[in-house]
């Protein structure tokens, strides 16, 4: 009977492609018990950017390389910012509608290697966050954060790493692009 059975999980993992367990994947729960699927081998959209230390040259080629699939357009002018490690959290507010997706872009300057970014949800509960060590974050990475209520959602960024200059700029997906009520990082 082992026999068989090893014999029907090696077919079935021929067949079917072998998948990272739950905690291998690249999606987190959120902490306010919304939607949040594994990433099942996505890559994310940033796989391949690399910074140059331009900050707006590293920001246009990020949010292009992003937003292109999801028919994303900004939302939020770009915001400066400046910052060091263990500086004050930097908050940074943008309206969002219930069944609309959004995503964040920040971009570090050379001095920077780690920034920590997450989107805090209007009743004050992170809803998703950054969990790379880099100097830029793309937040979430592997889809939109499609949003169920409307409201003041805020963005926090640190420096963990570095000092230096950093942008910030929210992006949404085109009014004719509607949320679907399966995306993965549904708050």
């Amino acid at each position: 009977m082992r026999t068989m059975t090893f014999a029907l999980s090696v077919l079935w993992l021929a067949a079917c492609g072998a998948s990272l367990p739950p905690s291998q994947t690249t999606s987190k729960p959120t902490t306010d018990g919304g939607v949040s699927a594994p990433a099942e081998e996505q890559l994310p959209c940033d796989a391949h950017f690399r910074t140059t230390g331009d900050l707006m040259a590293d920001l246009t080629s990020l949010t292009r390389m992003c937003s292109l699939p999801y028919r994303e357009q900004e939302l939020s002018p770009t915001r400066d910012g400046r910052q060091g490690e263990g500086d004050a959290v930097d908050r940074y507010a943008f309206t969002a509608e219930a069944g609309r997706c959004y995503r964040v872009y920040v971009v570090g300057d050379r001095d920077i290697s780690d920034l920590d970014v997450q989107v805090i949800g209007p009743d004050g509960r992170p809803i998703v966050a950054d969990t790379a060590h880099r100097a830029y974050a793309v937040v979430p990475s592997l889809a939109p954060l499609c949003v169920r209520q409307d409201g003041s959602y805020v963005v926090e960024a640190a420096v963990a790493r570095g000092s230096g200059r950093y942008v910030v700029q929210v992006w949404k997906r085109s009014s004719d692009a509607r949320a679907l009520s399966s995306s993965p990082h549904a708050p």
